[in-house]
């Protein structure tokens, strides 16, 4: 879940740009296959209308409200950002693994080798201890590898980090950063380092991970997340920065299966930049953090990770829902001035914060004894916190199914492929 770009949401309106257009439609074109590094490469450009946030006027449906941005004043620009609520929702990562024969895997390999000699991927060594090899491929042949402008996938190649899992390829993307000639260069990549049994290697596919990101305004220090019936297992962790501050809150080890993140997303911006990696926004996709507020402090994100014990087809993944609705989200400035100047009180909300519900209640009765007293100051603080649930988030619909959101993108060309 450290992958943490940001989103935003444009108005639908019809822009002339310039598009990769390509003779190759879908995944069921011709046999016939280049194989080589350089057919990734240089194709006809041509001008072309089109819409250039179709994907956002679906996929943010629950934005509601046009935000009305102030160029100068910060401050207006998140007040207005604010009132409008909006709840720009995104598939943040899609994770696809594939039985790849030994044979097959050798041959991307070296595909992928030619690839980086032509400058339109780079290896990555840092996870040689996991992964025999890895490669950021980029899918647009116009910028040079590694341009923070330019959207790209990342393949692995036979996984050993454990012996009982046996991984042969991996892909790892974001969906809401590939446009349409992103998503051509991707189903031409596909077949280009699988030249032979790339249908079948794609029916075979199937969905190993999904992560969610919904982006708003609010105080990360004054916000808690927290599982729904968590139980002691499920592991709580919180960054701050030297002041004190609230700049990133866990849920879930990285090992998890299911995990939740909190964080600000101006926070995010800035150490991503310190270590020069800037988070690129794609103005065709059109479903990142506002560009006019990506400086300005008080935009959070929330994020939800989950790995599929059953690695699902396309079809079953368009029939499973938002994992956000086994998250609250608490707004502690929603508490009314009597609860915040109730110091006990406000004490139990950082344990929460800490702990999750469930494993607040647990230290309080270890640490009052288990009485009925103990217990009735436990549901009596319990009630309380639960009426400062966030607005925002209790209103939009967090079990709105994953399809909702895939249809509406682009790159669904080539992700309803898989396991078909």
């Amino acid at each position: 879940m450290n992958d943490r770009t940001a989103k935003t949401a444009y108005k639908n309106d019809i822009h002339t740009m310039t598009l990769d257009e390509y003779i190759d439609n879908d995944l069921e074109d011709t046999d016939t296959i280049t194989t080589t590094a350089n057919s990734l490469i240089g194709k006809t450009k041509k001008q072309k209308k089109t819409k250039a946030s179709l994907a956002s006027t679906n996929a943010n449906g629950n934005a509601k409200q046009q935000i009305d941005l102030h160029p100068t004043a910060s401050h207006q620009v998140l007040l207005k950002f604010a009132k409008a609520h909006p709840k720009l929702r995104a598939l943040d990562k899609a994770i696809i693994d594939a039985p790849a024969t030994p044979e097959q895997v050798e041959r991307a390999i070296d595909l992928c080798k030619e690839m980086v000699r032509a400058g339109s991927a780079t290896r990555i060594t840092n996870q040689s201890k996991n992964w025999q090899a890895v490669f950021v491929v980029y899918l647009n042949s116009q910028l040079p590898a590694g341009h923070s402008q330019n959207p790209s996938v990342t393949v692995y190649f036979n996984y050993r980090g454990n012996a009982k899992a046996n991984v042969p390829f991996r892909l790892q993307l974001n969906p809401h950063k590939l446009d349409a000639s992103h998503t051509q260069t991707l189903i031409r990549l596909w077949k280009t380092i699988f030249p032979i049994g790339w249908r079948e290697l794609r029916h075979y596919a199937r969905y190993f991970r999904v992560d969610e990101a919904v982006d708003a305004a609010g105080d990360l220090d004054s916000l808690i997340l927290d599982r729904k019936a968590s139980q002691v297992t499920i592991r709580y962790f919180t960054q701050t920065g030297r002041n004190g501050k609230i700049k990133t809150t866990y849920i879930g080890e990285q090992s998890a299966e299911n995990g939740g993140a909190l964080y600000d997303r101006y926070s995010a911006e800035v150490f991503r930049n310190a270590d020069c990696e800037p988070v690129p926004l794609n103005r065709e996709t059109a479903t990142h953090t506002l560009d006019q507020v990506k400086d300005v402090e008080g935009i959070i994100r929330v994020e939800s990770r989950r790995v599929f014990a059953t690695k699902l087809t396309y079809a079953e993944l368009l029939q499973t829902p938002s994992a956000f609705s086994e998250y609250y989200l608490f707004d502690l400035l929603r508490l009314p001035p009597r609860d915040r100047r109730d110091a006990a009180f406000m004490g139990y909300t950082e344990i929460v914060r800490l702990r999750g519900m469930h494993g607040a209640k647990q230290r309080l009765l270890d640490m009052l004894g288990k009485t009925a007293e103990t217990k009735r100051l436990i549901a009596d603080y319990e009630q309380r916190l639960a009426r400062a649930q966030c607005e925002w988030w209790t209103q939009f619909d967090r079990t709105q199914q994953l399809g909702t959101l895939l249809k509406a993108l682009p790159v669904n060309k080539f992700m309803k492929k898989i396991g078909s």
